[in-house]
């Protein structure tokens, strides 16, 4: 047993505690038995109980209204065929819309006093909570024991199984976090060093801002339109330096030099450079350039609370933010089917408000082909393996894009990219005809292993492989779909360049626009995605779970924002 931990037979029985106010109805024992079961078998090592007098935060995310009418407007402020479209919501008219009902609110103010809470933050609206609590209050109020959990790729977690919400609370919120819900396995980083994920489409050449601003029509264009944003994310201690960043600037792209990440956003603290952050923050400055960028960093680990997940923190902080960047590019991701449906709904809705915002998200589509970040998946039927599609790649919400390959040729398909078909949410009525054309094709892979009525993901990609950046000084070459994200989020910054110069909004909820323009992308129709021991799918004419609708192709787009015909494909 490692020093400091606890036997996971003891903390079986320890966690299991019943007949207290919050206790779960269905044999708590057993529920916290198999969730420590499940745990360990993803990784998960326990750190044991809290000390005595320990305090901990607590997140509510209230019940919202008007969700309905949020989907409605979501959908119509995205679509360029119907009249409301880019006439988005501001940040006040958002919450207004959605904010949560009275009682419900007066419901988790009570709970906050019963339980002696401090430090209480609430979000514009108050459809989240987030407070400090005795761990004592928490597990006679939720009827289990806290735990802490540490991964062994580094992160920290915090839950109560055998812990469940006390009835009062269970029609005013959609979830407490922590209590029990998954764990997750951890998504694997979106990005790679070269040497550690050798490649067959690795060239003697490089990509660099200037290549990849050849290859997607870019050409000289900057951003220059007032009140342009753009940003990244940052979660688990993944931070940036100015010092790499401008020596990035000063080998690749030399216009960029002297130029700064205006803003940090988040709780993220300074620390030791990452390459995830490096290369997102020096390619989103580099593709979208002279685009004012923000840095928005969630950590995640000591000593920060583990209890508050740092993907959650990035959603309290958008819905609280009133003046957010109109593009942002992430590289979260986890297997679908390790996301509780509670969360992941909840995450839905602040998706579709940052949409009906005007906010455009994009969600790198991971980098293990068609296996998932963790083998293939057990759970499209008992015992049978299956594709393991993403989350939030295949959110029917965001946009995800997947990786090419190919440097100083054709664009091909690149075998890392995440794509297939969601078990969760069904085919959207935007992608449709594209999923459909695809499935209507020869060559699938066996209908066993994926879904067919589900959304498809990607929806467009860039180059993913050989990314020159500067990490500690030191110029390197790195894959993954993280590499494609922050260039299509540069890229559709100098789109919004174009629209906000021309009095237009700005493009938000991005799917439905290229789904009905997929000629202004170049349409990747080579290379598959293997995994689960078999080829995967693969790249053909129009969209496919690989590449989506193709990569970018910034004069098209722009001139078709600009008001100009339509692209056709040829």
């Amino acid at each position: 047993m490692l020093p400091g931990r606890l036997p996971w037979a003891w903390l079986l029985l320890a966690s299991g505690v019943g007949g207290q106010p919050g206790g779960n109805d269905e044999e708590p024992g057993h529920f916290a038995r198999a969730f420590l079961q499940e745990a360990q078998q993803q990784g998960w090592q326990s750190e044991g109980m809290f000390p005595p007098g320990s305090r901990i935060r607590l997140t509510f995310a209230v019940c919202q209204r008007n969700l309905q009418d949020l989907e409605r407007i979501f959908h119509e402020v995205s679509d360029p065929g119907h009249p409301s479209y880019g006439e988005h919501l501001s940040f006040e008219e958002v919450n207004v819309l959605t904010a949560p009902r009275v009682e419900d609110l007066a419901i988790v103010e009570d709970t906050l006093r019963g339980l002696n809470a401090s430090a209480v933050e609430r979000t514009a609206n108050s459809d989240f909570v987030v407070a400090e609590v005795s761990v004592a209050a928490a597990e006679h109020a939720f009827g289990g024991r806290f735990l802490r959990l540490r991964h062994v790729d580094g992160r920290r977690a915090v839950r109560c199984p055998g812990g469940s919400l006390p009835e009062v609370l269970r029609s005013a919120v959609d979830f407490v976090m922590p209590l029990n819900q998954p764990l997750g396995r951890g998504g694997q980083r979106r990005v790679r060093r070269m040497e550690e994920g050798k490649s067959k489409q690795l060239d003697s050449l490089a990509n660099t801002p200037d290549s990849l601003r050849k290859l997607y029509s870019v050409g000289e264009t900057e951003g220059s339109a007032q009140g342009n944003k753009q940003a990244v994310t940052g979660f688990l201690e993944q931070y940036y330096t100015d010092i790499d960043l401008q020596e990035f600037f000063t080998l690749f792209y030399r216009k960029g030099r002297g130029r700064k990440v205006a803003r940090k956003v988040g709780d993220g603290k300074s620390g030791p450079p990452g390459t995830e952050a490096e290369l997102d923050v020096q390619y989103v400055m580099a593709l979208g350039g002279n685009v004012e960028t923000e840095f928005w960093s969630f950590a995640g680990r000591a000593p920060d609370n583990p209890e508050n997940e740092p993907f959650l923190k990035f959603l309290t902080t958008l819905a609280n933010t009133s003046a957010a960047p109109l593009v942002i590019s992430s590289s979260y991701g986890e297997d679908e089917d390790s996301v509780g449906p509670a969360y992941a709904d909840r995450c839905n809705v602040e998706f579709q408000k940052a949409g009906a915002r005007g906010i455009t998200l994009l969600f790198a589509s991971g980098d293990s082909g068609v296996g998932g970040d963790h083998s293939c998946g057990t759970e499209c039927e008992a015992g049978r393996e299956c594709f393991v599609p993403m989350w939030p790649a295949a959110s029917p919400y965001v946009t995800s894009v997947g990786g090419t390959g190919g440097l100083g040729g054709e664009e091909t398909a690149a075998a890392l990219s995440s794509g297939g078909f969601s078990y969760r949410w069904p085919v959207p009525a935007w992608q449709r005809g594209a999923v459909e054309g695809f499935l209507a094709g020869k060559g699938l892979p066996n209908a066993s292993l994926f879904s067919k009525s589900g959304r498809g993901f990607p929806d467009i990609s860039a180059q993913a492989i050989d990314y020159m950046v500067v990490d500690l000084g030191v110029p390197m070459p790195v894959a993954g779909t993280s590499c494609a994200s922050p260039t299509v989020g540069g890229i559709l910054s100098l789109v919004n360049d174009v629209r906000l110069r021309a009095g237009k909004s700005s493009l938000g909820f991005v799917n439905p626009l290229l789904y009905k323009n997929a000629a202004a992308l170049n349409d990747v129709t080579r290379g598959c995605n293997p995994g689960c021991r078999s080829k995967g799918f693969c790249a053909t004419a129009g969209w496919d779970p690989v590449t989506g609708l193709g990569t970018p192709n910034f004069a098209k787009l722009a001139n078709l924002s600009a008001g100009g015909a339509a692209p056709r494909r040829a």
